[in-house]
């Protein structure tokens, strides 16, 4: 029953209702982001998650710079802000994306 919300219906019958991951990947920001407007629009809990892949932490083509790393570490922080006000929290993890989800 983990990650599922009890609330009361407008007939007052309890139901289970899944949560909708919101998954941030370049959008960062919440003013005007369609994925989150829908997910509010279906009134069911939302669990905000940015998941840094861990292939972009290897040297190479791919590897993310210092700058980037900056970037990404204060946007992040921002967002989570953002969320905390809104009563939520932005959920973070570093993995392959294909394996979390």
């Amino acid at each position: 029953m983990v990650g599922h919300k009890l609330f009361r219906d407008m007939k007052g019958i309890m139901a289970l209702v899944q949560p909708i991951i919101l998954w941030f990947r370049q959008d960062l920001r919440l003013s005007d982001h369609v994925a989150l407007m829908t997910a509010v629009h279906e009134k069911a809990p939302i669990l905000p998650v940015f998941i840094l892949d861990d292939r972009l932490e290897v040297k190479g083509s791919w590897a993310m710079g210092a700058a980037s790393r900056w970037w990404l570490h204060h946007s992040l922080k921002t967002l989570d802000h953002s969320l905390r006000r809104l009563g939520s929290r932005l959920v973070l993890r570093k993995a392959a994306p294909r394996l979390f989800l």
